[in-house]
């Protein structure tokens, strides 16, 4: 019989080394015999492609199977391209939730079952966290979550928190650039999303929306250390969890178990 593989989730705001992280770890893991993939949510699925086209780059673009498509007449084959600024929150996130639907029963559930660990870069706790710096009611995001992600999957899934301040934040913007618009808001949006992310760890949206369900795992990782302290932490971390099932504890993080 197959041993069921693991889910790590790397959270986090932009720029924290989260990505750098992950991908670094997914090669480490398959090197011991340990296979392993990578997932980035979104984009892993048609969905989520999409979804990002539509949200993130605000356009869809494609190629014309017929004379005339979406409103956009040409030639056979011709490419386009169709602006998709989408001005109502409530259905960006319900678009994200989709895709988050997609990714599990698509990608990670079909790993996990055949025995592989899964790296999945941002997943449903990104999901609440932005939607509440959105102003978005986070008791109704906890119903759609507890709706679109098996509740077994989620409660044993180890999250893993890479804490960065705000200002770290704004000043690897200014230094690095970034790549999306979700990067450019004012610093009180990002505020508001760290401040989501403690309240994940430390149960508080939990106790206030469901009480009653069982919390996941959290991992918190000062991730203002070099680059090379962190990786070695959180190496640490899964391969003691792979063998033991248990997070060890060590100077360079936190473990939180609610």
């Amino acid at each position: 019989m197959i041993r069921r593989g693991k889910l790590f989730i790397f959270e986090g705001l932009d720029l924290s080394g989260k990505s750098t992280c992950a991908k670094a770890i997914v090669p480490w893991l398959n090197e011991q015999g340990k296979p392993a993939i990578y997932v980035k949510a979104p984009g892993q699925t048609p969905m989520g492609q999409v979804l990002r086209q539509m949200v993130i780059d605000q356009k869809v673009t494609g190629t014309t199977s017929i004379g005339y498509t979406s409103g956009v007449q040409g030639t056979l084959g011709m490419k386009y391209e169709i602006p998709t600024p989408i001005r109502d929150q409530l259905a960006i996130e319900l678009l994200h939730l989709a895709d988050l639907r997609e990714t599990a029963t698509q990608v990670i559930l079909p790993a996990l079952e055949a025995g592989t660990h899964v790296i999945c870069d941002r997943f449903h706790n990104s999901t609440r966290a932005y939607a509440a710096a959105h102003k978005v009611y986070a008791g109704w995001i906890e119903q759609q979550i507890e709706w679109v992600i098996p509740q077994w999957l989620r409660e044993q899934t180890t999250n893993i928190l890479f804490k960065i301040s705000v200002e770290t934040f704004a000043e690897r913007r200014q230094q690095y650039g970034t790549q999306d618009p979700l990067d450019n808001y004012a610093l009180q949006f990002y505020r508001d999303v760290a401040h989501m992310y403690d309240s994940l760890v430390y149960r508080k949206v939990q106790e206030m929306y469901n009480p009653d369900r069982l919390l996941e795992h959290w991992l918190i990782v000062d991730a203002e250390s070099p680059q090379e302290e962190v990786l070695t932490w959180v190496q640490s971390q899964i391969i003691t969890s792979l063998w033991t099932g248990q997070l060890g504890r060590t100077a360079a993080g936190e473990v939180y178990r609610a």
